[in-house]
């Protein structure tokens, strides 16, 4: 920490620090003010940390892509001479108890080590009730860490005071304004996770962290992702042109249209590999 100048309203707090939010960066935000010997304590809404990373992000998603890059690699048994491979099932079942078995585990052990580090947890919905106080609203609290609680009432509230804190809740997902975008088909990083199998087909909107490996992890286990993003010119004109289409035609895209989409997006992977063989072949020429 910085010396200098004081890094804490002086006075007589509850808490040096009062960090909101215990994904990523709340938490080893907390971690490192406690171990530089401050009194922490961390208000997050669910009953364990971990956040958006943890719990409908980064690690189910790549629970998920586990699966699918099994069934993707039985494809190429053959060519290694493994033979009566290259039909997979998935027990979409097994692989959520898989998931969430990742998840709950990784989440208790952050929690452990967090109490081991002297770091105060407490669940619940913070607030500001001045300068340096929050209310920890405990109304809405729940045992099960894998959906979003809300907020109580009030009644079960609790003041404490800081002598600083520290804002790290994050964002929820957001829903952009498209014609259609409110009907029940259409899934965030939120509710995903509530799905009963593998989706037939899957568009993906957006291309940040948690959905980009979702998309990947729907490539193979039943589901047929097709993907929009901002990205490099090429992808960006095709994504405006569908785009337009599909508003045009409020969003009852043809399966011929689809299948072009599928085709399309197979035509761009393979400009990518071609110009990855042609990056190695440069390098290994200038190598020589």
């Amino acid at each position: 920490m910085e010396t200098g100048t004081p890094t804490l309203v002086p006075g007589e707090w509850d808490y040096d620090v009062v960090v909101i939010g215990a994904g990523p960066g709340g938490e080893d935000c907390a971690r490192d003010l406690a171990d530089h010997g401050k009194k922490v304590l961390m208000v997050n809404d669910a009953s364990l940390p971990g956040g958006e990373c943890l719990w409908r992000g980064c690690i189910p998603s790549k629970a998920w892509r586990a699966g699918a890059d099994r069934i993707r690699d039985r494809a190429h048994d053959k060519l290694l001479g493994v033979l009566g491979t290259d039909k997979p099932r998935l027990d979409y079942k097994l692989l959520e108890r898989h998931r969430r078995g990742v998840v709950e585990a990784r989440g208790d052990m952050a929690l452990k080590t967090d109490k081991g580090m002297k770091i105060e947890y407490r669940q619940g919905f913070a607030r500001f009730d001045g300068p340096n106080a929050v209310v920890i609203d405990t109304g809405g609290n729940q045992k099960d860490p894998h959906t979003r609680a809300k907020p109580g009432s009030g009644k079960k509230a609790e003041r404490i005071t800081f002598g600083a804190c520290v804002i790290a809740t994050g964002a929820p997902p957001f829903i952009p304004p498209i014609p259609g975008a409110d009907s029940k088909g259409v899934l965030t990083s939120d509710t995903v996770w509530g799905l009963k199998g593998a989706p037939k087909r899957l568009a993906i909107v957006g291309a940040g962290e948690a959905l980009r490996c979702e998309g990947d992890s729907g490539r193979n286990p039943g589901s047929r992702p097709t993907g929009s993003r901002r990205g490099d010119l090429q992808e960006s004109r095709r994504a405006a042109e569908k785009a337009k289409e599909s508003h045009r035609r409020g969003f009852r895209q043809s399966d011929q249209d689809c299948r072009q989409a599928e085709r399309d997006d197979v035509d761009l992977q393979r400009q990518r590999r071609q110009e990855r063989q042609r990056q190695m072949r440069l390098r290994s020429g200038r190598d020589r």
